[in-house]
């Protein structure tokens, strides 16, 4: 199983219209799935991400950073470059996410990346899911991933459905879990039971685009 297919049984049920790379389009009304975002709180498969894992030495990521993003990255915070965000797990491991098959960007930081760092394209093995809108914050507080998304810091683990997730933040209204595949479906229904009372819906990239 890959994360281009894990979710697809789930997303297809809810009456997904496929889209590129195999992720939901839409599911009928982007205009209504806006809607939601808008409202209410809305769930997406973003499994199409291109996701780069950058491993090595803590001064030579650090210098990949700078070289590439522009501006350092503190560990479990994220900075955003060219419509990439670089989301540093730790001083030795970084994840570069971007919009999908952005080959140009995996060469671009290839060529700056100083001797000892790793990169790996993990776009194959990491399902991504996102919520998006006024009610992300409670949706992930009933999930049980973060004690007090006040204070949580924007990037880092969490555990959902018994799966070990990593955790971005991007605002109060904008938040992905990267996960194992194997655990996509598990971690997809836990996160519809926990937003049901706040009136979360699935929506399409589409509608992900455009909130």
């Amino acid at each position: 199983m890959n994360a281009s297919t894990a979710l697809q049984t789930v997303t297809r049920r809810a009456g997904a219209v496929p889209g590129g790379q195999g992720v939901a389009a839409h599911y009928g009304s982007p205009a209504g799935e806006l809607a939601v975002c808008v409202q209410a709180v809305g769930l997406a498969d973003r499994s199409d991400l291109s996701k780069l894992e950058v491993l090595g030495p803590p001064g030579a990521v650090s210098e990949l950073v700078r070289r590439a993003a522009g501006a350092p990255v503190a560990a479990r915070g994220y900075v955003l470059a060219d419509g990439a965000c670089w989301c540093a797990a730790s001083a030795e491991r970084v994840i570069v996410l971007g919009e999908p098959a952005d080959g140009a960007r995996l060469e671009a930081i290839r060529a700056v990346a100083p001797a000892g760092v790793q990169l790996v394209d993990r776009t194959p093995d990491w399902s991504a899911i996102a919520l998006v809108g006024r009610a992300t914050l409670h949706t992930l507080a009933a999930l049980g991933a973060l004690a007090n998304p006040r204070l949580a810091a924007p990037f880092g683990e969490a555990t959902v459905a018994r799966e070990r997730v990593e955790l971005l933040l991007q605002s109060d209204r904008r938040a992905l879990m990267l996960v194992d595949p194997v655990g996509a479906a598990a971690v997809w229904g836990a996160i519809e039971e926990a937003g049901r009372a706040f009136g979360l819906s699935c929506v399409g990239g589409e509608a992900v685009r455009r909130f």
